[in-house]
């Protein structure tokens, strides 16, 4: 094809251009005249949350060097609605037989298949700037399993280790005697992926009671938008703490009982029969991405 002229005018000079994963962002800048740094993360189902991670750290690191940098444009999108993809998902069987998402719910059999995109401005700020209701990033954190192209780490170690580390100033400065976190899960509603992270979870949370934590999977609602998940949920995230309201996992009704059978008094899942959860305060919000080939990406939102 390359060597013949004539076929190879059946290729688009717009071809290259337009599958490079750093053109979403090239588009932006080119259009908004920005001239910043571009970061683009390629890393399965978590990249929209590392891509914010990214930013933040970016921001975080720099504030002493590169004061012309003080905003970063954050987030992901996908257009994964193609017969390939969908082929690909299927031949790992990582697809609902059912056309249903059910994270958690012990019919669930897989992931749906969805788009989207999420955007999000990061500010650069002092801390004497900041007044009360603010939200701001308030710990990261990444792993990798080491285990599996697909499957996750059967004692859900890796999403452990990421939310130890995402999790780490809070539990170093916060010494309220009760702390309430909503956790939005990568949850996909596959069997091994829900049950891998509940036990992450556990292993954070379940041993230390003055944390109440609140459990779900908007995925439930919206599908799974691969790599624009995790900047999906974290606008989630957002939203929860700046309304002080849980949204319940869509089509959850029973819950595992291999999960419910293990959850500790502190931990739940809200469920669709339950309905949204009101809270007065909810202190973190704690969202969680995991991608094949074993990347975890954390990140905790915290409302002032």
């Amino acid at each position: 094809l390359s060597s013949d002229p004539k076929q190879r005018k059946k290729v688009s000079p717009h071809f290259i251009p337009k599958i490079l994963p750093n053109m979403a962002p090239s588009n932006l800048h080119i259009t908004y005249k920005f001239q910043g740094p571009i970061l683009t993360s390629s890393t399965a189902c978590a990249t929209g949350t590392q891509s914010i991670i990214d930013g933040y750290r970016y921001l975080q690191n720099m504030k002493d060097d590169d004061h012309e940098v003080e905003n970063m444009v954050v987030g992901a999108s996908e257009v994964s609605g193609h017969v390939i993809s969908l082929a690909g998902f299927q031949r790992v069987r990582a697809l609902s037989t059912t056309g249903v998402s059910m994270p958690f719910d012990v019919k669930r059999n897989g992931f749906v298949l969805s788009e989207g995109c999420a955007i999000m401005l990061l500010s650069r700020t002092d801390l004497k700037q900041l007044k009360k209701g603010d939200i701001c990033i308030v710990g990261s954190g990444l792993t990798s399993d080491g285990y599996h192209l697909t499957s996750p780490l059967p004692d859900g170690d890796g999403g452990y280790r990421a939310m130890k580390k995402a999790m780490r100033a809070v539990q170093e400065n916060d010494n309220s005697e009760e702390i309430n976190v909503y956790i939005n899960c990568h949850a996909t509603s596959t069997k091994t992926g829900d049950l891998s992270e509940i036990k992450a979870i556990i292993k954070m949370f379940g041993d230390k009671p003055k944390y109440k934590v609140y459990v779900t999977s908007s995925k439930g609602a919206l599908g799974h938008s691969l790599g624009a998940s995790g900047a999906v949920e974290c606008c989630i995230c957002y939203e929860t703490l700046k309304t002080g309201t849980i949204h319940p996992t869509k089509n959850v009704h029973t819950i595992d009982p291999e999960i419910l059978e293990i959850l500790p008094e502190n931990i739940k899942i809200i469920t669709e029969d339950e309905g949204s959860v009101k809270l007065d305060k909810i202190d973190y919000a704690l969202n969680n991405s995991f991608g094949f080939g074993g990347v975890n990406s954390c990140l905790v939102l915290a409302k002032l």
